[in-house]
């Protein structure tokens, strides 16, 4: 995140590279006076299409082991399909604790979503982690908290305030490069 006294730019770039060159790259910018408000969070964000399937991934094996296992205690049935039942039993045992991590692991995630708002622009001009745009499709980017996360949250507002209200005095009270 850049600001100048004219124009808050957001740069990205995922870490995928080819010949040391990120492959995606985005860049969206906001002319400052037209900046009317932002909004930020991070925490955990829950992906539902994860949930969903480690759930139903979980509950067809659970489903599948007390089958097999009804199966298995039949005392007539050769031994040969036994073994074969006790097999898909541990396979559908392997199956739901690979839903329960499909849960774990997937399910919940840490999430960063920034938006700045501007008076000029339908819609927010720069949005990062959220895909609610208008192009998301194109720039579709998720953003996670880093350890400067706390202060810029913080503290961007306060910039932007100061940038648009006296721009040689935000300058000087925030230890600006020149």
């Amino acid at each position: 995140m850049t600001l100048t006294t004219e124009r808050v730019i957001f740069h990205g770039a995922i870490k995928t590279t080819v010949n040391g060159k990120p492959t995606d790259r985005i860049v969206e910018e906001a002319e400052l006076k037209s900046i009317s408000g932002l909004s930020c969070f991070y925490g955990t964000q829950i992906n539902w299409i994860w949930l969903v399937v480690g759930f139903f991934m979980s509950l067809g094996a659970l489903m599948g082991v007390i089958a097999t296992a009804k199966l298995a205690s039949n005392s007539y049935a050769p031994t040969d399909f036994r073994i074969a039942v006790g097999i898909g039993c541990l396979l559908n045992i392997a199956a739901f604790f690979g839903g329960i991590l499909i849960v774990a692991l997937l399910g919940f995630g840490k999430a960063f979503f920034l938006n700045i708002y501007s008076a000029q622009s339908a819609g927010t001009p720069i949005s990062i982690g959220n895909a609610k745009t208008a192009n998301h499709v194109l720039l579709s980017m998720a953003g996670l908290p880093t350890p400067e996360t706390d202060t810029m949250m913080k503290e961007l507002g306060a910039i932007i305030i100061d940038l648009k209200t006296d721009k040689e005095e935000a300058l000087r009270a925030w230890g600006a490069n020149t």
